[in-house]
């Protein structure tokens, strides 16, 4: 047994020495500290493979994805910085030559009404909501409304902040164009005055006039990132939230430079290109307003902005990314042909004792009164010009005089303290003018088009248009076949919003409440 155990050990030491020799041995190779570093180096990157593995695995089982991503999950993040990390993470495609994430493009053409589309005046733009996937070969699909029904006061301000918010305008707070917060009730928080003026940025921007979260500030919480070309608002809310790109309104860009800037974006790199781009063009309400709905300065300027819908999509197949933008076209309200012989003269309605009472006039063409005083006292003049105005009535019917709490209920434009009490609100095509007024547009009333109507009047229509990846052939959407230019029917504007919240994968349950309708875009969308 002894003589076992010396034999064991004495063999022992032999390996030993044996492994110390061929140690040295290498040690005096000059390949050697390269070969003992990429041993390491290999070591080590395999220890992090089996590491990224363990850790996409264990967040696949919490996280769900965007549409178009690899793999979904029935059960939506709950954490904002989750879901972004997911967005971001988790849904990156290619065009080919560059990562990319699914986009939508939001272009608004300010004052197009659907019976430009259906005339003939913007072909691009109907051939794009028409064109089936089938035909154009690029597996995409259009779909074109009847109509867009847009929001009372059918006015720019108030429905740029509907389609981007999908809230009405009582919930939103932009309740014209250009209004007034009187006395007793106090300014905005933060704000820099009383007055909201759509011209003036140092009112329109101040975020403490805007409410409701839109759909830039729903991506960027979602981590994605976002880009504002021109569209009415402000370029941060009073939360802080802001969009990663933001181009302030300027009257002097052309239709060039507008395409330049939208290239610009699309060339940046994955991580800061805009995946949600809003866009606004203002040429065919200028030429509209201007020179009437009808003229060839408005045809001039549809052109204009049919073509411009042509180099968006000839942008999108410049980078090689059909299968990856959804272009989405709409505008705010329609327009209609004003009269110089459809006039009303406030002034004419209430006499001057009155209107001496007036503190401030809001909204155009229909005109919301708030009266001097305190609040009794406004109370009292308040009563009197609603009974010189009814009394006016009788004599014709080219207005409503409303208070505030009888605006009609399916203009959702009551309940807001910011709306005036007392309301003049012209039937179209009549307009609300004074003579004061007259005489500064020189006795010529200058809009020979106008809009600010009844949004149930057909002139007040706005258009919605869509092309894309994310969209269903026209065959399978519900209900009977539509014949002629359009195949989807009409719907309020209030819906776009979670369109674009859909299609970059923004679960609901993380974006702000709406008045949107939960689920519309279900038959719709793939």
């Amino acid at each position: 047994m002894r003589s076992l155990k010396r034999e064991r050990d004495r063999k022992r030491r032999t390996r030993t020495y044996d492994a110390r020799d061929r140690y040295e041995w290498l040690t005096t190779k000059r390949w050697y500290p390269l070969a003992r570093v990429v041993f390491l180096l290999a070591i080590g990157f395999t220890a992090l493979v089996l590491a990224v593995f363990s850790i996409r695995s264990a967040w696949h089982t919490t996280t769900s994805h965007a549409p178009g991503a690899p793999t979904s999950s029935s059960h939506p993040p709950k954490d904002k910085a989750r879901l972004a990390t997911s967005l971001l993470q988790e849904n990156v495609l290619s065009n080919q030559t560059h990562p990319w994430r699914k986009t939508v493009i939001l272009l608004s053409i300010d004052g197009a009404k659907p019976q430009y589309l259906e005339n003939g005046q913007m072909p691009q733009l109907v051939e794009m909501g028409i064109e089936a996937s089938e035909v154009a070969g690029d597996g995409n699909n259009g779909i074109i409304a009847e109509y867009l029904q847009p929001r009372f006061p059918t006015l720019t301000f108030p429905n740029h902040w509907s389609l981007l918010t999908g809230l009405h305008v009582e919930s939103h707070g932009i309740i014209a164009n250009d209004f007034t917060i009187a006395p007793p009730l106090p300014p905005p928080s933060g704000s820099s005055g009383r007055h909201f003026q759509y011209t003036d940025p140092l009112q329109s921007h101040d975020g403490a006039w805007w409410k409701g979260i839109p759909l830039w500030a729903t991506a960027e919480r979602a981590g994605v990132p976002s880009g504002v070309m021109h569209w009415p608002g402000p370029p941060r809310l009073s939360t802080g939230d802001r969009p990663s790109l933001f181009e302030e309104y300027d009257g002097k860009w052309t239709m060039e430079k507008r395409e330049n800037k939208v290239r610009e974006w699309l060339s940046l790199p994955v991580q800061k290109r805009p995946q949600v781009m809003c866009l606004y063009i203002p040429v065919v309400d200028q030429a509209a307003h201007a020179h009437g709905p009808d003229s060839y300065e408005a045809a001039q300027a549809l052109g204009a902005a049919d073509g411009f819908v042509a180099t968006l999509r000839n942008l999108i197949k410049e980078f090689g990314a059909e299968h990856l933008v959804d272009l989405i076209v709409v505008s705010d309200h329609g327009m209609t042909k004003t009269s110089q012989e459809k006039l009303v003269y406030l002034d004419e309605l209430l006499d001057a004792s009155l209107m001496s009472e007036v503190h401030t006039k809001d909204g155009w063409p229909s005109v919301g009164l708030h009266f001097k005083g305190n609040a009794v006292r406004q109370q009292e003049l308040q009563q009197q010009a609603e009974a010189q105005l009814r009394r006016s009535l009788l004599s014709g019917r080219a207005f409503q005089v409303f208070k505030r709490e009888e605006l009609p209920e399916h203009w959702h434009w009551r309940n807001n303290e910011r709306i005036a009490p007392l309301w003049v609100v012209p039937k179209l095509p009549w307009s609300i003018t004074s003579r004061e007024e007259m005489r500064k547009f020189g006795g010529r009333y200058k809009p020979i088009g106008n809009h600010g109507y009844d949004s149930n009047e057909p002139d007040m229509a706005a258009i919605f248009v869509a092309r894309g990846p994310s969209f269903k052939p026209r065959k399978s959407i519900k209900g009977p076949a539509l014949v002629g230019w359009h195949n989807m029917y009409s719907f309020d504007n209030t819906e776009v919003a979670n369109l674009v919240a859909e299609i970059i994968g923004v679960p609901p349950d993380v974006r702000a409440p709406n008045n949107g309708t939960k689920g519309f875009w279900d038959q719709y969308l793939k």
